[in-house]
């Protein structure tokens, strides 16, 4: 979408005073009896703007002898201080209209386009190509260790609580808008995967809109245990990422030029658990501060932050811990469904028919699929290759909470599990609730000694543990 005059002049001046905080109450004005598009002086220099939609020659030729003139007189009031002009066009300057700039402009004056006059506050092409080669969440193929292709996603289906279905399109565009979502799902439902295209769609949308609008920054969580603050974070991130200025990352946050994708809070608990569940609760929300902290941000920038099914006890806990803003929105991420499974092994080359009881998790499959196991777990008989494919998730579960900060390893993490599921099994109803005991217990048994914080930690972020009411 295309800005009008009005909104594309409000939208440079909007700039202008975040790249000069000194005259950020300044803009247009009329100065000598004519309407200038913006003035602003600082300690040291007096910028004014001119600024177009026009591609026409003619307009550039107005406006920049309408500058130079200004120019000329601010020199003169202001001796000690540098003048510079801008000619701001919201597309690419024409030949014709810098070739204007260039006659008319006595050397005050410069032709920029607005992507241009932005990048002086943040280079968002830049930050957005450096982006897209840093990793996406969990979302990598473990044999390779590369990141999975655009090409070998499956565009994901969003249901809201009410049932509707929502894709990619209808969440940028009211991302775009200020609003926000928690994408909630189990363990490798795709959330990095769905949230990896979400950040696609609003990376092509900036560019399609001439660079004109907010463009997204996507950080993983995981890489910022202990920080707080979300200019530090931005910074940590920027230089993760290889962006060469994390300052004016922060800078265009504060603008509100960015929107968010948080991913992967569920990596993100703090230390401290001794089992009981009214402390794990209080120890979620300390974690939680660097996103409560982003939620406290410009109020218009759009949010949308990953969720694991279960962490939080309740909604009104996440929502309490993660200071959701009132025009949130949950949303919930599915399995594949039968079309989705046939398009996923359609774009791995596996043109065969599709078992019924296969499972559906988007990132057993891919595992499967990357480990060479397909064509085995496809030809077992029916009545094993169930156990077989849950064998495998199990499997890929523990190593993935091992590689997080388990301090111990996958073989280890799943031995804990399998003790823990005996436990609760040899209750009287074989589904019992786990006492502290019994959690820190199977840790001892496996590993040899108490759990340290590292794996307090790891039993925090385990499927399936977690406190069964709120009273517990």
């Amino acid at each position: 979408m295309l800005l009008s005059d009005t909104a594309f002049e409000n939208a440079v001046n909007e700039t202008a005073r975040h790249l000069w905080p000194q005259a950020a109450y300044s803009g247009s004005t009329t100065y000598g009896g004519r309407e200038r598009d913006g003035v602003f002086e600082t300690d040291e220099m007096v910028h004014m703007i001119e600024s177009t939609t026009s591609r026409r020659k003619e307009k550039a030729e107005q406006d920049t002898k309408k500058l130079a003139r200004l120019a000329k007189n601010m020199q003169s009031q202001h001796p000690m201080k540098g003048v510079k002009g801008y000619f701001i066009t919201r597309d690419e300057p024409t030949a014709d209209q810098r070739d204007a700039v260039r006659r008319f402009g006595d050397g005050l004056v410069v032709s920029l386009s607005y992507s241009q006059f932005r990048r002086q506050m943040i280079d968002a092409q830049s930050y957005l190509d450096c982006r897209i080669n840093y990793p996406f969440g969990s979302m990598f193929d473990r044999d390779t260790e590369s990141r999975t292709e655009t090409a070998d996603l499956i565009s994901p289906q969003f249901t809201t609580e009410r049932g509707d279905i929502l894709r990619v399109s209808n969440i940028i565009q009211s991302l775009a808008q200020g609003d926000g979502f928690v994408l909630v799902g189990d363990y490798g439902a795709g959330k990095s995967t769905a949230l990896r295209e979400v950040f696609v769609a609003l990376r092509s949308k900036y560019f399609s809109e001439n660079q004109t609008g907010r463009f997204p920054v996507h950080l993983n969580l995981r890489d910022h245990h202990g920080q707080t603050n979300p200019a530090e974070a931005l910074e940590r991130h920027a230089r993760n990422v290889g962006f060469q200025s994390p300052t004016h990352l922060v800078r265009a946050w504060h603008a509100g030029y960015l929107t968010l994708i948080l991913d992967g809070f569920d990596e993100f608990a703090t230390v401290g658990w001794s089992g009981q569940a009214k402390l794990l609760r209080d120890i979620r929300y300390t974690s939680m501060e660097l996103i409560r902290n982003f939620m406290r941000g410009p109020s218009d920038t759009g949010i949308m932050i990953a969720d694991r099914q279960h962490y939080f006890d309740s909604y009104s806990e996440l929502s309490r811990s993660l200071g959701l803003r009132q025009q949130t929105t949950r949303l919930y991420i599915n399995d594949f469904n039968e079309d989705q499974i046939r398009e996923f092994l359609s774009k791995k080359g596996w043109g065969e028919g599709i078992p019924a009881w296969l499972p559906s998790r988007p990132l057993l499959l891919g595992y499967l699929f990357s480990r060479g196991m397909l064509d085995q777990v496809m030809t077992v008989d029916h009545g094993s290759s169930p156990a077989a494919g849950w064998n495998v998730f199990l499997e890929l579960t523990a190593q993935r909470e091992a590689e997080i900060e388990a301090g111990v390893d996958g073989t280890a993490v799943r031995q804990i599990v399998e003790n823990l599921a005996t436990k609760a099994r040899s209750k009287n109803d074989g589904m019992s609730s786990l006492s502290q005991d019994d959690i820190l217990g199977s840790f001892q048994s496996v590993c040899g000694f108490s759990p340290d914080d590292r794996g307090l930690l790891l039993l925090q972020r385990l499927p399936g543990l977690g406190a069964s009411s709120s009273d517990d």
